[in-house]
């Protein structure tokens, strides 16, 4: 059994040691391995069970997406467009700032006394 580069050098296709594949040659490549070659550097896939440990037998589910509450930034608890952020020391600060109780962006934190720069305590407030 051979390698795919071995293969290739073989046909002519690519050159010893290293170096991508041409196209043609990945068509090679293809083209053999419809044929039944077998080429000792193909890692196999993962199996895929497809019977519970019960023997009930069903197709595996489909992947789901990120469980999440805000998608899109229209969609942020505290839009950056629509609110800001004062300090206890009354100037503006930027929502893209770090909480440091949630650590979340002040646009989409959680928590109700968000602090900043060294747990300087803020409050979000419409523009």
């Amino acid at each position: 059994m051979q390698t795919k580069r071995e293969y290739l050098v073989t046909l002519g296709l690519a050159k010893p040691g290293r170096g991508k594949f041409s196209n043609d040659a990945k068509a090679a490549l293809a083209k053999a391995e419809g044929e039944g070659v077998k080429f000792k550097d193909v890692t196999p896939g993962a199996p895929v069970r497809t019977a519970s440990p019960t023997g009930e037998t069903k197709a595996p589910e489909p992947a789901k997406a990120a469980d999440s509450l805000y998608v899109c930034p229209s969609d942020f608890r505290f839009p950056e467009a629509e609110y800001k952020a004062v300090g206890s020391d009354g100037k503006t600060y930027g929502m893209r700032e770090c909480c440091n109780t949630c650590r979340v962006s002040l646009t989409n934190h959680f928590c109700d006394s968000p602090t900043i720069h060294g747990n300087m305590v803020v409050h979000i407030r419409k523009r």
